[in-house]
């Protein structure tokens, strides 16, 4: 098993799935942040992905004998010691066939495994959907950029700058390569933030939250507008990737204009 850089040329094959290509993707193009392991420095066949938060990737081959007892070997002496011992809590382990799928669970004895799903919703070329309310004159939608990130004494705006940096290797990188909207109330600072995320050339996901107090107000809908309209301009393909349960989020991708392409398994490992 070898470290081998996110940007080898060969890795986005091993995650050859709708959902997963384009993450991998934005790894090698040094956007998103990614450490991997495989099974050959030069031409890999198998590969393990950590993107240094909650989120694991097996893809490629599954049935490398070596390659699998090295992967178990490092899980359980280093990997998982070392993410208990950063409180992570929990672990989604993603995986593009079925043959990965089965056998994922197999490496992380002791924790608590279920199985779970999620969906992906992707942008047609000319998304249909209904302009949204306006907002009301306390609330202001804004584009998130150097000047907004940079006011410090602004409520919320440290979860928005923490949310950015977990999805990119770097602010710089989301400034220049990326994109976003924000909605600011007069009263209680950042409230919504929705940013491109795994971002490659013409192709990006979609992250979006609002926070509790304001959710079901209809905001996540205006963000999500404008953001689908930034995105067509640039001629972008975009992403919308949530639980299949996140009914709320399911919803405000249909108001935007996504349309289905996949439901998914993955596996939801919860430390003890």
């Amino acid at each position: 098993m070898h470290p081998v850089a996110p940007s080898h040329p060969e890795l986005p094959a091993l995650f050859d799935t709708p959902y997963l290509h384009f993450v991998v993707t934005a790894m090698g193009a040094t956007n998103s942040p990614g450490l991997v392991w495989a099974d050959d420095l030069h031409a890999p066949t198998a590969a393990f992905i950590w993107d240094t938060a909650h989120s694991i990737y097996f893809g490629g081959r599954a049935d490398n004998l070596t390659f699998n007892e090295e992967l178990r070997s490092f899980l359980a002496t280093t990997f998982i010691p070392q993410a208990a011992q950063r409180e992570l809590g929990v672990l989604k382990l993603y995986s593009p066939h079925n043959a990965w799928h089965t056998l994922a669970p197999s490496f992380f004895d002791g924790l608590n495994i279920e199985a779970r799903s999620r969906v992906l919703y992707s942008l047609p070329t000319t998304p249909v959907f209904a302009p949204s309310p306006a907002l009301p004159p306390h609330l202001h939608l804004l584009t998130i950029n150097d000047d907004l990130l940079n006011q410090h004494s602004l409520t919320g705006i440290d979860a928005l700058l923490e949310e950015i940096k977990s999805c990119w290797t770097l602010l710089e990188r989301f400034l220049d390569q990326g994109f976003g909207y924000c909605i600011v109330s007069d009263t209680d600072g950042v409230i919504a933030w929705c940013t491109a995320e795994y971002v490659s050339t013409g192709i990006c996901g979609v992250g979006i939250e609002t926070l509790i107090a304001h959710q079901h107000t209809g905001l996540a809908t205006v963000m999500a507008q404008s953001f689908v309209q930034h995105a067509i301009s640039l001629g972008w393909q975009v992403n919308w990737d949530a639980w299949l349960t996140n009914t709320p989020s399911t919803r405000v991708a249909e108001k935007a204009g996504f349309q289905k392409v996949t439901e998914y398994p993955i596996w939801f490992a919860k430390f003890k």
